[in-house]
């Protein structure tokens, strides 16, 4: 093409001049050059965005791989809480034995509020005339304990859906400063439990 050689690029950079040789091409050159010129211009725009355009694909892989990461990790780290959990209650069981009585009484002292430190259990001997089956009782006294929670807890220990539990020889001493608290709650708590051969 000889139009190309007329134009001589290298050694004509003002606006001006290169307009002016544009318009000395003929219609055909003119429209050959202007698509030639549309065609560097679109790549000089188009080959930067699609390198970004890439690049930012590449990071939302690497983002979206991350973020899978990540929310498998939180998983891990919710399953490993649970275990945590089931462990400190399994430890928690394990510290109270296997007095059903005892695990009676803290599991409703706890769901109430009362502190443990508050709670004296003393196994109490209660004679038993049948073959096959013994009452097994317990002797608990709580102390500093709301007139509420005394009321709450008598009734969920007489309640209680695991284990049947009488309570008797309960005595209250109230404080007299403060009606609402009870110097001492004391009472025994028993159960029928079949006999060991």
């Amino acid at each position: 093409m000889d139009f190309l050689k007329n134009l001589n690029i290298s050694s004509k950079l003002n606006l001006d001049d290169l307009y002016n040789t544009y318009l000395s091409f003929e219609k055909k050159q003119q429209v050959v050059v202007g698509i030639i010129a549309g065609i560097l211009l679109l790549l000089v725009l188009f080959v930067p965005v699609s390198c970004v355009s890439s690049k930012l694909n590449e990071k939302e892989e690497v983002y979206t791989k991350y973020a899978k990461k990540a929310s498998q990790l939180f998983g891990v780290l919710n399953e490993i809480k649970e275990l945590e959990t089931s462990i400190g209650n399994i430890k928690a069981g394990s510290k109270l034995g296997s007095d059903p009585l005892k695990k009676v009484l803290y599991t409703v002292t706890d769901d109430i509020g009362i502190e443990r430190q508050k709670i004296v259990p003393k196994t109490s001997n209660i004679p038993s005339t049948d073959k096959l089956f013994a009452e097994i009782g317990k002797d608990v006294e709580i102390k500093n304990v709301l007139f509420s929670q005394t009321i709450e807890l008598l009734d969920k220990l007489v309640h209680n859906d695991d284990l049947p539990v009488n309570l008797k020889k309960l005595k209250i001493k109230v404080d007299q400063k403060n009606k609402q608290v009870m110097k001492s709650v004391s009472f025994t708590m028993t159960t029928i439990q079949a006999k060991d051969k």
